[in-house]
């Protein structure tokens, strides 16, 4: 027989931890069991580029919840467990350990997987990936051992893994593929400003170019490029992105970028939806898949909020996310747009200053904001209006970002 009272979630990072909490929060009285495939009590991770890695926080700092904590609230927290299947005409998700865990309801909060570079000498030691709590630890202990480190891809983990090493006096070269850090997202000149915080640190970039193959014996010792340049470094770290994690299937489970999701979170699967990285989601009449913390948070919440209330508010959140490299504050909100407008508030030469991106009918899709987080709230409602704006009076700092209306209609 089905038990209608119980809720299974399958992934212990941001989204799961956040709909399990908030499931109690809305009055869920039923049984709650979280899965966790790693064998840690759940943990934030955006510290473990930053302030684990640095050694400003200690890993007890990042903890989502104790095991007691978890046990306060009701959840039976099951870490070092891997979900292998679902067998959705009985309702139960398999593990691999044996098990078959029942459910009402069941939400796949199964993250994001690491992107792999496949290379020749891929093998070797000293190479790094962070993703998780045990890469983090690997890494963080290597730099303790070592005066030069390569970094692969100028992303947001790679730059902030930099700023790290740099402050901690490792000599850091960067192997980037575009033009500029993160150009292709920002724009030049944004991506000419992360390209000058580090430089300033004495970065080496190595732009336009990619790995060919490490070399070393059983631990690397250096990267020749496609371009032919050798690198020498005592580890390397490698920053290329992530993709969905889609692992747990069933025919009826439809996959494209993601788990497809309605507004809801609700996926192909009766009683089956998708938090956070794993989920794709309908933006602005766009297919996205959205690997932040803000938005796992919100949508764990949500997908909580339309269990307990019979699917009653549907998901809105505007995408948001954060980085900080040495003592600069970098924040985003929206998407990226491709061929936007950029509208300039304040000056890259300032080292204050925001970047907001315009359609051809000067609608805000997205802002960027350069140690100035007091303008996230405006840029938020500017995009979530979705309506033409007076970019003059956006790019104008003696007019308030709270005065700026949309453009009247002739």
């Amino acid at each position: 027989m089905l038990d209608y009272n119980s809720t299974l979630i399958i992934g212990g990072g941001i989204a799961g931890h956040h709909a399990a909490k908030s499931l109690r929060k809305e009055g869920f009285e039923g049984n709650i069991t979280l899965v966790e495939g790693e064998a840690e009590v759940p943990y934030d991770r955006p510290p473990l580029s930053k302030e684990y890695l640095s050694g400003a926080q200690e890993e007890k700092d990042f903890t989502l919840f104790s095991k007691e904590e978890y046990t306060e609230l009701s959840v039976n927290l099951l870490s070092g467990v891997k979900a292998k299947k679902i067998h959705a005409e009985e309702c139960k998700v398999e593990t691999d350990d044996g098990r078959f865990f029942p459910y009402s309801n069941l939400i796949l909060a199964t993250g994001s997987s690491l992107r792999k570079l496949s290379v020749d000498g891929d093998h070797l030691d000293g190479i790094h990936y962070l993703k998780s709590l045990s890469d983090a630890r690997k890494l963080k202990n290597s730099l303790t051992k070592i005066k030069r480190i390569a970094i692969i891809g100028a992303g947001f983990i790679g730059l902030e893994v930099a700023a790290v090493c740099r402050e901690k006096g490792i000599e850091v070269s960067v192997i980037e593929m575009g033009d500029l850090p993160m150009s292709h997202l920002f724009g030049k000149e944004a991506g000419q400003y992360f390209y000058d915080i580090h430089d300033r640190k004495d970065v080496t970039f190595l732009t336009n170019d990619s790995v060919s193959h490490f070399e070393g014996e059983r631990k690397v010792e250096k990267i020749r490029t496609k371009k032919g340049k050798v690198v020498p470094c005592d580890a390397v770290v490698i920053g290329i992105g992530v993709m969905p994690n889609t692992s747990i299937t069933h025919p009826d489970l439809q996959v494209n970028k993601g788990y497809i999701t309605d507004e809801y979170g609700r996926t192909t699967l009766p009683h089956v939806y998708a938090a956070g990285d794993c989920a794709e989601w309908t933006y602005q009449n766009k297919s996205i898949v959205v690997a932040h913390w803000d938005h796992a948070m919100n949508q764990g919440k949500s997908i909580a909020k339309n269990i307990v209330h019979n699917h009653s508010e549907p998901y809105r959140a505007v995408p948001f996310f954060w980085s900080n490299q040495y003592d600069q504050q970098f924040q985003f909100v929206g998407l990226p747009l491709q061929d936007a407008t950029i509208v300039f508030r304040g000056s890259p030469e300032d080292g204050e200053f925001s970047c907001f991106y315009a359609d051809n009918n000067q609608v805000i899709h997205g802002a960027l904001m350069v140690n100035q987080p007091k303008n996230v709230i405006p840029a938020r409602k500017f995009i979530q209006k979705q309506q033409a704006m007076d970019l003059q009076q956006i790019s104008d700092p003696t007019i308030l970002l709270k005065k700026v209306q949309p453009l009247q209609k002739i």
